[in-house]
């Protein structure tokens, strides 16, 4: 057995993964071994025993002792358009990060009944040998600003901006509204996420108003729950068109779009140079079809 152990930082794309998923999937180990390996103690995390099925959370460091000629990263083979279309899509790169103007329809990471995600796709893409890193994630069917780190240092500083919110993010929106909506407003409804009640507070501001029932909002998050901004839409009774989890069968004349019209258009922070830093990123084209109506 190695005396220095191999260690895998846990960054927030894999935070409630299940501990012999996340090495199953990330690695070619099969599961008869990771529960041999954990029981040993030579698969510990933060330097402590925990059984196969714990829960990883953002910011586990987990520690492999071991003969690590068996630790080789399962690479799915994707299309070469894949990664022409990211490449297309990156906004900004310097030697610690890039920033991403996601498309709509494609999930951030990995998961069940997903076969290609932004992960996947920065797995097999490098700059001057640096891998990329996931730092946060939009839905599946949001589209706009990701961050992703090129080292693990750049990974940790922005993964203390998110957990502190000290990152200013500035969704827009088109939404379904029953009656008119405010010039602005603040919504406090908690989210409920595994029976767990989580304060959530998000800002809006109405840009524009489209017709007699679709506006054009602007959403600032304080917190960063789980589908906040679909939820919070929905709680007061303007849900973004489109979304098909979250809206409100008391509107009359529903609109049906296949695409969610939730777009992160804005990001602002202090980088690790103490430098205001901002990021725009244009609206899809499925927004423009209806903002040309108002132009």
């Amino acid at each position: 057995m190695e005396n220095v152990p191999h260690k895998i930082f846990i960054s927030p794309q894999y935070d409630d993964v299940r501990l012999d998923n996340f090495l199953s999937k990330q690695f070619s180990l099969p599961k008869n071994l990771i529960y041999k390996e954990i029981r040993k103690g030579n698969i510990k995390v933060n330097k402590k025993k925990e059984k196969y099925s714990y829960r990883l959370k953002n910011k586990d460091e987990i520690f492999i002792f071991g003969n690590y000629q068996f630790l080789k990263v399962e690479q799915k083979t994707l299309p070469s358009h894949y990664i022409k279309k990211f490449k297309k899509a990156i906004i900004f790169k310097n030697e610690n990060y890039i920033v991403l103007n996601k498309w709509a329809g494609i999930s951030s990471q990995s998961g069940t009944n997903i076969n290609v995600s932004i992960d996947d796709i920065a797995s097999q893409i490098s700059f001057d040998d640096k891998k990329l890193h996931l730092v946060h994630r939009l839905d599946k069917d949001t589209s706009g600003l990701l961050i992703l780190a090129l080292d693990i240092k750049t990974s940790r500083y922005f993964l203390d901006l998110f957990s502190n919110q000290k990152i200013r993010k500035t969704y827009f929106a088109i939404v379904q509204n029953k009656k008119e909506i405010k010039n602005s407003g603040t919504i406090n409804s908690p989210i409920f996420d595994k029976d767990k009640k989580l304060e959530a507070q998000t800002n809006y501001k109405l840009e524009k108003r489209i017709s007699n029932n679709l506006s054009f909002i602007k959403l600032n998050p304080k917190t960063g729950r789980k589908h906040q901004l679909r939820i919070h839409c929905l709680e007061e009774n303007f849900p973004i068109l489109g979304d098909r989890k979250y809206y409100s069968k008391n509107i009359q004349n529903k609109i049906r779009e296949k695409k969610l019209f939730l777009h992160a258009g804005e990001i602002e922070f202090i980088d690790s140079e103490k430098n205001l830093v901002k990021f725009k990123a244009d609206l899809p084209d499925h927004f423009q079809k209806y903002l040309k109506k108002i132009s």
